[in-house]
Order: structure tokens, then sequence, then C-alpha cells
């Protein structure tokens, strides 16, 4: 598999510290490639291409992703956020129109899992969440 992402930019690694270097590693071993094009709407079109298997975005700004999620949508990839109703359990859901507005996100390209790149989002969330009790 192949992902797409920005992550761990320097604001993550700030915040994150080492975990953000362990995460990393993760996404580094469970994928064939890891490419960091830095542009949330480039890293879109080619998961809507099929060109990645999956975009992981942490940090991100609505604007950078907001037509990119719909022309994923409507080719049957999927945009997934931490369900807003427990946004601390890891639990990533396809949340609808709104969801461009979320700033950690995966974006699936149509017919493909990214289960660990899943697990390592809901980790970023959930340990963001705590920080903020």
């Amino acid at each position: 598999q192949n992902l797409v992402t920005s992550y761990p930019a320097g604001e993550a690694l700030a915040r994150e510290g080492e975990d953000a270097l362990r995460r990393f590693g993760r996404l580094v071993t469970a994928h064939a490639t890891v490419r960091r094009t830095v542009s949330g709407a480039l890293e879109l079109a080619h998961t809507a291409a099929g060109w990645a298997d999956a975009a992981l975005y942490v940090d991100t700004k609505p604007w950078d992703v907001a037509a990119g999620q719909l022309i994923l949508r409507r080719v049957g990839g999927r945009w997934l956020t931490p369900d807003p109703a427990a946004p601390s359990s890891g639990r990533l859901v396809d949340d609808g129109p709104r969801a461009h507005t979320c700033p950690f996100a995966l974006a699936v390209a149509p017919g493909r899992e990214a289960p660990t790149t899943a697990a390592v989002l809901g980790d970023i969330v959930a340990s963001r969440a705590a920080d903020h009790v």
C-alpha cells in the first residue's frame, strides 16, 4: 500500500515529540511507500485517482481539503474523521458534508483499506484529546 501524508509536520513534532516519530515509524513499517507531498489537495487527488491507497491528515485546514474530499467521495472513496460523539475514542466515521472542517482525517481510495493508518490516526486524536483534559 501507498500512503501520502504531511505527518509529522513541525507542529506535530513539537506537540507530540517522540510519540510522533514512533507513529510515523508504524506508518513506514505498514506501507510499501510513504510519500510526503506536503499538499493536502494533491494528496487527495492522488488518492481519488487511486495512485495512492490512503492519505492521512493531521492539523489540516478546511481550504486544503474541501474540494478534494468531495471529489474523493464522488469516485467512491471514503473521507473518515473522528467520531463527533466520542472524539477521543479513536473511532473513525464517514461523517458527512461538514467533515472537511475537521483537522484530522483519513482519505481512503475506492476499494482500499488502511487499518494501520486508521489506528495511528485514532491514537493521535486520543492523545490530543487527553492533552486537553
